[in-house]
């Protein structure tokens, strides 16, 4: 989503302010003078596109608010010896003075401007030379939006970020605090690794060999891996159960399974038919009972209370020999 939207803006050569006003023609998307960089090869953060991914989500967006204007502490006169509170009066009655002299000024400006816009109204009406009057020009003055820069955007208050699945990311502490100040949080964490411990990386490596990366160094990307995941742990609080390590090596409708029974609690897991007891052969304890389809949840909470728990191996009972 984000490569096919910044190829169509850096190839654009008709650039709209990038802005979400509805006042003027603008679009959103970057900046012109973040797409110079671009285009000039400078780094720039992929935290930066955080809120395209709103976008992509059809969540409103919103401008950044100014930060609150901090107000300098009135010092206290009693303090001050004459001198002192004579130079601090003086000064605080020509900022006053000079204030007032500037919203006046705006007043009649305003007033002008409005005077100006009511007689070359009343001009056109009665059908005059507006040249010849001096009011060819109109007092309307041409609506634009700033071009403002991607860090400006951001999610509109009171609104939650949902249904969204991110790839290799976030890798960084910067990452993770990027996302925490746009509200972004997580309910699951899916680590897909190799957990060969006979031979790690041998898949994995295969795959990179496969695709031509031919100098593919598994320990050197294992380690940074570990790295990203011990980072994770620390920093995004979702409890050790929602994170999940997942065996990636197989088919990718096997890889697929694995996934899904992880994260979804109502998954119906795939019985094995072999272990499948029938009715000639309940006595053999070889065999063991099939999940069904409450996989490792508990059935009898379920019919007597209505809602899923998940199975505790402390509580585990057996039935029938099984």
């Amino acid at each position: 989503m984000v490569q096919d939207k910044l190829r169509t803006i850096v190839s654009n050569p008709m650039k709209q302010p990038n802005n979400i006003s509805d006042l003027a023609p603008c679009e959103f998307g970057l900046s012109q003078k973040e797409v110079d960089e671009i285009r000039s090869g400078a780094v720039f953060p992929v935290w930066k596109f955080i809120p395209w991914i709103f976008e992509a989500l059809d969540l409103p967006l919103a401008i950044r608010p100014p930060p609150p204007v901090v107000e300098e502490e009135e010092p206290n006169v009693d303090e001050m010896d004459d001198d002192q509170k004579a130079a601090y009066l003086k000064e605080k009655k020509k900022k006053e003075m000079e204030e007032a002299k500037k919203l006046r000024e705006e007043e009649e400006a305003r007033k002008a401007k409005e005077e100006r816009r009511a007689k070359r109204a009343a001009a056109i009406e009665a059908g005059q030379d507006l040249a010849e009057l001096g009011l060819e020009e109109s007092e309307e003055e041409e609506i634009k939006v700033d071009d403002l820069s991607i860090d400006e955007f951001i999610l509109e208050p009171g609104n939650v970020v949902d249904n969204f699945i991110l790839l290799n990311f976030p890798h960084t502490e910067e990452n993770i605090k990027r996302l925490k100040d746009h509200g972004i949080n997580f309910d699951r964490i899916i680590f897909l690794n190799e957990m060969n411990e006979d031979e790690p990386g041998k898949v994995i490596t295969e795959r990179m060999i496969a695709k031509g990366d031919q100098f593919f160094d598994y320990e050197a990307e294992s380690a940074k891996i570990q790295n990203t995941v011990a980072l994770v742990k620390e920093h995004i609080d979702i409890g050790e159960d929602n994170f999940k390590e997942i065996e990636c090596t197989g088919t990718e409708e096997e890889v697929f399974i694995r996934i899904k029974t992880e994260i979804d609690p109502f998954f119906t897991l795939t019985d094995v038919f072999d272990d499948v007891p029938q009715s000639a052969d309940l006595d053999e304890d070889a065999r063991r009972l099939p999940k069904g389809d409450f996989g490792d949840y508990c059935p009898v909470t379920y019919v007597n209370q209505n809602f899923l728990v998940k199975g505790n191996p402390e509580f585990e009972s057996s039935i029938m020999g099984k």
